[in-house]
């Protein structure tokens, strides 16, 4: 029986840190940078929620004569274009919507910012909608997210579905909290003892959408 497939958006269906390694390349295009400049600026962790703080720091060492707001304004409007999803994952998609899966996005972040990722990687044409945190006054893992993944594709939670990411913390604990089946992205760590288990753990978005099709 085929249903909901909700998958997150960033290091599930698209990698954040090669999105990043291209827009360092196209900062330093036409520039001959030393070492240690090169040093800074790949010394981002993507990971880490105080981007802005990290950018701060790129931005005093390299003396940008913009102020700070302009050049991360320039940031955030210039870094998902460089946002990609691998070619496999969309056919994978493809494949699910052919069988009858309604496919949601489910982020946390900025409207604006997550929607041109969404839209410059081409992941328009691949799923059924998408929900973000800040349009939606609620992020992972609140269940009221889920709840609006479901709405936006006339699907109900109760019926059940996937939830695929890699956050133990949100996908996992907010889908599971939601009545849903999880998938959690380990990117080499371990599960939290702490949190909520995921239904199963796999080392690619590819190896989820396995998962999901398999009768």
């Amino acid at each position: 029986m085929t249903g909901l497939a909700l998958f997150d958006l960033d290091d599930t269906l698209v990698d954040r840190t090669a999105a990043y390694r291209r827009w360092v390349a196209g900062f330093s295009s036409g520039t001959e940078l030393s070492t240690a400049d090169l040093s800074v600026l790949y010394d981002v962790d993507l990971w880490e929620v105080d981007l802005p703080n990290q950018l701060r720091r790129i931005h005093a060492y390299f003396d940008i004569s913009d102020d700070f707001d302009s050049f991360w304004k320039r940031f955030r409007e210039g870094y998902p274009r460089y946002v990609r999803c691998q070619a496999q994952t969309m056919q994978g998609l493809a494949r699910l919507r052919k069988r009858g899966w309604k496919i949601v996005i489910v982020t946390n972040g900025l409207t604006d910012n997550q929607t041109d990722k969404i839209r410059l990687s081409g992941l328009d044409r691949y799923v059924d909608g998408w929900v973000i945190s800040e349009a939606e006054g609620a992020e992972k893992p609140d269940v009221a997210i889920f709840e609006a993944a479901a709405r936006t594709v006339d699907r109900a939670l109760p019926d059940g579905g996937w939830m695929v990411g890699d956050s133990q913390s949100g996908d996992v604990t907010g889908g599971a909290a939601a009545g849903l089946s999880t998938i959690w992205l380990s990117h080499g760590r371990a599960l939290d003892p702490e949190l909520t288990m995921p239904n199963h753990v796999v080392t690619s978005v590819d190896e989820a959408i396995d998962l999901i099709e398999a009768p």
